[in-house]
């Protein structure tokens, strides 16, 4: 009935598989979690509807914190069509069929794959330039997810990154297909700049930015 009503309000979404987290065993240098599939419509109830039933559907991401070669982070906006409209966000999201290898999860090509969807930059063609390595694991939050966040460096500046993006959100519209991002906001890695941008930007943001950027920024 949830999903039924969120169509007849005209939301776009499509029911496909996604994997939710239904165990995990955590050692101070192993983490094993164990993953099954279910479809999108149980994972939208679960996060509409904030429950702490056992059987709601927590999601695991990876994500990429993009950083240009001049010193920007990059940052979207999710699109009013996204489950998380004006939500600022890392480029990443959750995993599907193709990341999955045999039994294990290969989540650098989740975070390969969503940075060509959102980012329209096809890492594998200049992966010799690009520094990718993982940085952090982020449990708990507002909807229990777990996070693997990357940091992700680019052999581009701001510049360069702002007129490929509008070249690839160009492409997107002439296929007809609506962007993952509404928009790209650029913050430079000091300290100042992450004070303002989170003292003065009142957009919703994902529960693990603040807290990555202040570190970041505390470690710089």
């Amino acid at each position: 009935m949830h999903w039924d009503r969120l169509k007849q309000e005209g939301k776009t979404f499509e029911n496909g598989t996604i994997f939710t987290i239904r165990d995990w065993y955590h050692e101070p240098d192993r983490l094993d979690v164990t993953l099954m599939r279910t479809r999108y419509d149980h994972y939208l109830y679960s996060i509409h509807h904030q429950t702490t039933n056992p059987w709601a559907c927590r999601v695991m991401y990876a994500c990429a914190l993009t950083e240009t070669s001049d010193g920007y982070w990059v940052i979207g906006e999710m699109a009013d069509h996204t489950a998380s409209p004006n939500r600022l966000q890392l480029a990443g999201g959750g995993i599907d069929e193709s990341d999955v290898k045999g039994d294990q999860v290969d989540f650098l090509h989740s975070v390969i794959r969503e940075v060509q969807e959102e980012l329209g930059i096809d890492l594998l063609q200049i992966m010799d330039d690009v520094q990718i390595q993982p940085l952090y694991l982020k449990t708990g939050g507002e909807r229990h997810s777990v996070t693997l966040i990357y940091r992700l460096g680019l052999p581009m500046t701001v510049e360069d990154m702002r007129q490929h993006y509008a070249a690839y959100l160009h492409r997107l519209r002439e296929e007809g297909i609506k962007p993952e991002f509404a928009s790209l906001i650029w913050i430079k890695k000091e300290k100042s700049e992450v004070t303002r941008f989170l003292q003065y930007d009142r957009r919703l943001r994902v529960d693990y930015l603040t807290p990555l950027l202040t570190k970041l920024v505390e470690n710089e």
